[in-house]
């Protein structure tokens, strides 16, 4: 992979950490199936999404699971689905981990749903994600570049999520009564922004807590709806095949040749992401010139100011949002 393709993908899961409310395992475990997208459902005007992915053998409910979301970053630098649409670039686009077809094989769940989102070296299925060992140490080099010495473990990349809320202004108290914390049963299930206090899901965002919001930088922009669908042109590909195969298939989920309900979030996931992804490359191109994502071919040929509608790097990063009910 390199050692830019390790950057790339410990700043997904740093940033995933703490972008979500969650104490569950480490997400190194993630396969790529265990990623969707859920509507913010107590947001106003707008129709939200939040990344949303599973957490298993959590240190107090072993081998329970736990669902978890990361909504955007107002400072793009620590936006984890932003990260997470970078990461997924490179894999498809510029790797090739897939091959020439650049996308899962949603044939079936058996040739997909298996797949790490982190992958590592190792063939055995109980370590082929990225290790403990790596994770730490990309972790150490950052957080020596910025003149920290003293938390170098991978914690960082757990519960991380509580620690940012509370940095944000957040009631920590408040917080872990939504979480896996609370003994009477609530948890932070699918949807964060639903169960978690809004005040929490802003300070998420960056907003602060007074104004109790969820931030979607540039949702609103006019971008080419064709450029858009060449990121990841498989999300709209595999859509009707998925659809027409899941008529032919029992309704039962659980079953190997069940319905394949995550196929579709996938490809859900994938068509909002290459919104997001186009936003944070113009975002960042300027910021960093020789990033292998923000100048791939696709976004160097044809500036962007040609795909987005009244295009200014000003009008990617105004405060939009919308407010969250309690």
């Amino acid at each position: 992979m390199g050692s830019m393709g390790t950057w790339l993908m410990v700043t997904a899961i740093f940033a995933l950490s703490h972008g979500c409310i969650g104490r569950g395992e480490d997400i190194r475990r993630l396969d790529i199936a265990d990623m969707w997208v859920a509507k913010a459902q107590r947001s106003a005007p707008h129709d939200l999404w939040v990344v949303t992915f599973v957490l298993r053998n959590g240190k107090t409910v072993h081998g329970g699971v736990e669902f978890t979301g990361a909504g955007r970053h107002i400072i793009p630098e620590c936006c984890g689905p932003s990260a997470l649409m970078v990461w997924l670039f490179y894999n498809y686009n510029i790797v090739g981990r897939f091959g020439t077809d650049a996308k899962p094989d949603f044939r079936g769940k058996p040739f997909w749903y298996y797949e790490r989102l982190f992958p590592g070296g190792s063939t055995d299925p109980e370590k082929d994600h990225i290790s403990y060992a790596t994770h730490q140490k990309y972790l150490k080099m950052a957080l020596r570049a910025c003149d920290f010495y003293y938390c170098w473990t991978t914690h960082l990349g757990r519960h991380a999520g509580f620690g940012a809320s509370e940095d944000g202004g957040a009631d920590i108290a408040a917080t872990k009564k939504h979480s896996r914390h609370d003994t009477g049963g609530k948890s932070a299930e699918r949807n964060y922004s639903s169960s978690v206090p809004a005040e929490s899901v802003a300070a998420l965002c960056g907003l602060g807590t007074d104004l109790k919001a969820i931030y979607f930088p540039g949702d609103t922009v006019d971008i080419d709806e064709d450029y858009i669908k060449g990121v990841f042109p498989f999300a709209w590909s595999a859509m009707p095949g998925i659809l027409q195969q899941n008529k032919d298939r029992s309704k039962d989920r659980n079953d190997v040749g069940g319905f394949d309900q995550a196929a579709v979030d996938n490809c859900e996931l994938m068509q909002l992401g290459s919104k997001w992804l186009v936003i944070h490359v113009a975002q960042m191109q300027d910021k960093f010139p020789d990033h292998p994502v923000f100048w791939h071919a696709y976004f160097r040929a044809g500036p962007l100011d040609y795909r987005i509608t009244g295009f200014t790097v000003e009008s990617l990063v105004t405060h939009e949002c919308s407010i969250l009910y309690e």
